[in-house]
């Protein structure tokens, strides 16, 4: 007999997802990762002046709001025709590793590391406060360079969440001499740190690996042959599940490129490749693209820990649980990354090379790799600046369609294995899965039109009217 089984919510993660499985006769039929949130940012970005973008797009996350800032204010220097100074450019990427380096810990090593050392205790006891009581010395190691990151962030944009320093054609404030020795004093301090605590891998790393999923899938990232492109590129790159090119792009072709596909069980759109079509096209971004498709981060600490963790194979790693590895070595990459930027005294003293606020382009892209992955702006503006349209494509949507596949081939592998737990494992598993992806669902949920019906009823229950009126059963607006 057909039956379905629903687990909501998924915990431990950015926002809210359901999960939807079919099962019939001895089969599961199919499976379906929903999103449940509508937020329309694209919607209400219209018809403010270009210049605020930077500083509303922020509050879309609160975990990657400085991707969001950087990825803005990168396409707001390109309409006003602003090349931002090359000190400036590195006060940018040490916020945007900072960034990076506080949403890696967040969710890795809080929100992911309970199902790795917290795997005698149902589900429902597997959190932070547990974690807490079994291994408080790991955890207060971690936080500390957690706090290192987000002293960064508070220093460069006098918060941890929603910083906004970034100006077109430059950075608010060069950094003082005395934070910036202080910083690097703190951030050799912390790589140190963090070195020792993954060091002890036997605590938590050796248990990532523990699941065999190997679906196929594209990848996509910012690509560069020298310094790991986390901040700009002039390529996009796509690759097969078998690390053949698909497509070199500039950013700015990206609509020639990517399509995105509206489904009705969800208010996340699917991105695809146009040209394989949806869901051959479907991909992957994030760390695990960016280690498949960019190889050998461009510092030594990472690369070593790469090659240790048997990330660098030559061809594309397709076991969502990499993830975390990647996540880990990206950690390290930024720590790295930070220290070399906090060397350079000419952060503390440039000029910004400030717009006279003639549009020079009405349409510009603003590209980084964020910590879920590729993150993409764009906007049009009129004659006077203001926005008249907005497109975000953020990292968590273009994953979302494959995560839907491997919760299939989960379901299928658990299916008759042990029916009498059937459902509990198969909700560990599932909600596993989700989290090596790290989702931010907020950031997801940008659709502009959403299954949406309000009726009104009388106070004997009758419908009175309904808006908008023939929607028919889509409900789409």
């Amino acid at each position: 007999m057909d039956r379905k089984i629903t687990f909501h919510p998924i915990t431990r993660i950015e926002g809210h997802a359901k999960v939807t499985i079919m099962l019939g006769e001895g089969e599961v039929k199919d499976a379906y990762f929903q999103v449940l949130e509508y937020r329309g940012f694209e919607r209400f970005l219209r018809r403010r002046p270009i210049e605020e973008i930077p500083m509303i797009t922020p509050r879309i996350c609160g975990l990657c709001s400085t991707s969001h800032h950087i990825a803005s204010v990168k396409a707001v220097d390109r309409i006003f025709g602003v090349e931002p100074p090359i000190q400036a450019e590195k006060l940018r990427k040490l916020l945007h590793y900072a960034g990076l380096l506080h949403s890696h810990i967040l969710h890795f090593f809080i929100l992911y590391m309970p199902d790795i050392l917290l795997k005698d205790l149902p589900p429902e006891r597997r959190g932070f406060p547990e974690l807490l009581k079994r291994y408080s010395n790991l955890v207060k190691e971690i936080l500390k360079v957690r706090r290192f990151s987000r002293k960064v962030l508070e220093e460069l944009g006098s918060s941890s969440i929603h910083a906004t320093p970034a100006i077109p054609g430059g950075f608010s404030k060069p950094i003082s001499h005395e934070k910036r020795v202080e910083l690097l004093r703190e951030g050799r301090e912390n790589l140190g740190r963090f070195i020792e605590i993954i060091s002890e891998k036997a605590i938590f790393i050796d248990g990532i690996l523990d699941v065999d999923i190997n679906i196929p899938s594209n990848f996509i990232s910012l690509y560069s042959k020298g310094e790991t492109p986390f901040y700009n590129s002039k390529i996009i790159r796509a690759v097969s599940s078998s690390g053949e090119l698909i497509e070199d792009f500039h950013p700015e072709k990206y609509m020639e490129i990517i399509g995105e596909h509206v489904v009705p069980y969800s208010y996340a759109k699917a991105p695809y490749i146009k040209k394989l079509g949806y869901p051959k096209g479907a991909y992957r971004v994030g760390p695990l693209a960016r280690n498949n498709i960019n190889g050998r981060l461009s510092t030594d600490m990472a690369a070593e820990f790469q090659e240790k963790m048997g990330l660098i194979t030559g061809k594309p790693l397709t076991n969502p649980r990499y993830y975390n590895l990647a996540r880990i070595a990206e950690c390290i990459y930024a720590l790295e990354r930070i220290i070399q930027i906090l060397e350079d005294e000419g952060i503390e003293n440039f000029k910004n090379n400030i717009p006279e606020g003639k549009i020079v382009n009405r349409e510009a892209v603003g590209v980084v790799e964020a910590p879920r992955g590729t993150l993409i702006h764009h906007f049009k503006v009129d004659g006077e600046g203001s926005v008249e349209e907005a497109d975000l494509i953020v990292a968590t949507v273009q994953n979302t369609p494959i995560i839907g596949v491997e919760i299939k081939e989960i379901a299928e592998k658990i299916m008759g294995k042990d029916d009498e737990n059937f459902e509990v494992k198969l909700f560990q598993e599932i909600s596993r899965l989700i989290r090596d992806y790290d989702p931010c669902l907020s950031c997801a949920t940008h659709i502009p039109g959403f299954p949406l019906k309000v009726e009104i009823r009388s106070e004997r229950g009758e419908i009175i009217s309904e808006i908008p009126r023939g929607l028919g059963e889509t409900g789409k607006l």
